[in-house]
């Protein structure tokens, strides 16, 4: 019996874990191929979707704002906090699309504007 409950235990722990990781890093994969138009409305749909259903971190965003501009009025808070939620899932779907980007449409959105000073310091 004890022999069945250690196979149930790695079986759940181990294997389980392992499939699940690696169908989702399959998953990812592929969506990162995806054109950044179609990344960009599953964005537009995740910050809704943060912003009005499932509130991320709401108050603590919002007493965080209330805290570093305590000269702000709610709407602006309110502003900020849209403004926030709406580029940090931007990031998120740019962030995935990174992983199959080719260095030309890199090349194409990347544009160093000062080389430089990029320069001095490498």
């Amino acid at each position: 019996m004890i022999y069945f409950e250690i196979w149930t235990y790695l079986f759940n722990v181990i294997i389980v874990k392992k499939i699940g990781r690696y169908i989702a890093e399959k998953f990812l994969f592929a969506a990162s191929h995806l054109p950044l138009w179609v990344l960009y409305g599953f964005s537009t749909l995740s910050y809704f979707v943060l912003r009005y259903i499932v509130r991320y971190r709401h108050q603590v965003i919002e007493s965080n704002l209330r805290h570093s501009f305590p000269e702000k009025s709610d709407a602006e808070i309110k502003a900020i906090h849209s403004t926030f939620l709406r580029h940090f899932c931007d990031l998120v779907f740019e962030t995935l699309k990174a992983l199959s980007i080719s260095e030309q449409e890199l090349l194409k959105r990347f544009v160093i504007k000062h080389p430089e000073v990029v320069n001095r310091y490498y």
